[in-house]
Parts: C-alpha cells; sequence; structure tokens
C-alpha cells in the first residue's frame, strides 16, 4: 500500500470505506474541516442589558449530528473557564440559536464547533453584556471615540482614533437593547470619523459599540 501527500483546499470533506472500486459506501462517513471560519456566526446585537435573551445567527456549518455553538468569556480570568455555555444545532448548516441564560455583565464571543470536537470552524462574534443599572463606558484596548454633541438633537459627529485594522464595525442601540444604527467601513488609517442623522429616534440614552480588530469600545451618549 502506498500512501501520497496532498494538500486541500479550504472546505468540508469526509472519509470513508468504498466496497469494489465503486461509490457504495461501507461505513459511516467522517466529516471533518480544512481551513478556518468556514462557517459564518453572529449576534443579533453587538450589547445586551444583564439577563437579556442571547440570540446567535449561523451559517454555512458542515450539518454533523453534534455541531454546537459556545459562548465564551472574552480574557477569563485566571481558574475561570472561558465557556459559558454551548448548545447543539442538530445537523443544521444555517439558522439560529437562542440562549436564555443571565451572563455577568463584560465581554464574549460565541463560535462553532464542528461535531462534538474542539476544532473550532467560525469566527468569533464578540458582544459585550452591560450591568442593568450601569451606563458606564466599557473599553477594551487603544481604541478612542469622540461623540459631538451630546446631549444632541440628533445630529451626531463621531471621530474615532487609535484603529488597529481595516475593518471596522460600529452599532448603536437603544437602552433597552433596539438597534437603531449599524455600519461597517473599510478604513486606510488609524482615524475614522461619520455624520450621522438619527433625528426620527425617540429622546432617551443610547450605547455606541465600535470595534477594529480585536479592540473594542462602548460609550453612552443621550439624545434629546
Amino acid at each position: 500500500m502506498s500512501w501520497s501527500l496532498f494538500q486541500l483546499q479550504s472546505g468540508y470533506y469526509f472519509i470513508n470505506y468504498f466496497l469494489i472500486d465503486g461509490y457504495t459506501e461501507a461505513g459511516e462517513r467522517v466529516i471533518f474541516s480544512a481551513g478556518s471560519d468556514l462557517a459564518v456566526v453572529n449576534s443579533d446585537k453587538l450589547v445586551y442589558q444583564e439577563g437579556e435573551a442571547i440570540t446567535i445567527n449561523f451559517e454555512n456549518g458542515p450539518g454533523t449530528a453534534m455541531d454546537w455553538i459556545g459562548i465564551f468569556r472574552q480574557n477569563a480570568p485566571p481558574g475561570t473557564a472561558p465557556l459559558v455555555d454551548r448548545e447543539y444545532i442538530q445537523n443544521l448548516q444555517s439558522g439560529n440559536i437562542l440562549f436564555n441564560l443571565a451572563l455577568d455583565p463584560g465581554q464574549y464571543y460565541a463560535a462553532m464547533y464542528i461535531n462534538n470536537s474542539n476544532v473550532r470552524i467560525s469566527n468569533k462574534a464578540d458582544f459585550t453584556v452591560l450591568d442593568g443599572t450601569s451606563v458606564t463606558d466599557i473599553k477594551y484596548g487603544l481604541l478612542e471615540v469622540k461623540i459631538y454633541p451630546t446631549p444632541s438633537s440628533g445630529q451626531l459627529k463621531i471621530i474615532a482614533s487609535g484603529l488597529i485594522a481595516r475593518d471596522l464595525i460600529f452599532r448603536i442601540s437603544s437602552i433597552t437593547g433596539k438597534t437603531i444604527f449599524e455600519k461597517k467601513a473599510e478604513v486606510s488609517s488609524s482615524n475614522f470619523s461619520a455624520d450621522i442623522d438619527l433625528s426620527g429616534a425617540d429622546p432617551g440614552l443610547y450605547f455606541i459599540y465600535l470595534k477594529s480588530g480585536q479592540q473594542f469600545i462602548v460609550k453612552k451618549f443621550v439624545l434629546e
């Protein structure tokens, strides 16, 4: 018997035993992946209030019986398990799954794993849980954001500095978690500015979540 080595392109594959030089499969398929971030996961919001249920959407999974999505603490303290909870998605390649658990305030991410293993096959979808009694700004990294004016009647200028990645995402949500604005952009420098019209939004307290690479910041502002 001779063996040959070759490099697989990124994707999902299976191994099986075939009978008599044909296509009759004599065993159970063993499914595996090549490459990284094949599946896509994202949370329905980037910022949650403490105790709020979390919905994770997913696409392009391998569809094995034991694929699972987990929620993990970002930068878990020593002695604390990063994995908070996980749910199996039962052969589904796309859809959504609800995590109805009370997460402590902090930073988390969700990711998909193949066939009851510890092999991650998706991106890491970051999100933040805020203290239900607090409106304190949250920051991770050197990212800085300024919002003018605040309070505002709806015409906002947002200036960000310290960006480390070309891909930038920011989202604005109400204190109840409703998303009222979302934007993804490519930037060519460490600075970014945008003018946003929120004049149709109700008065009240709002949060802006901005992420650049692994850095992110959550800041509050007020609409009059």
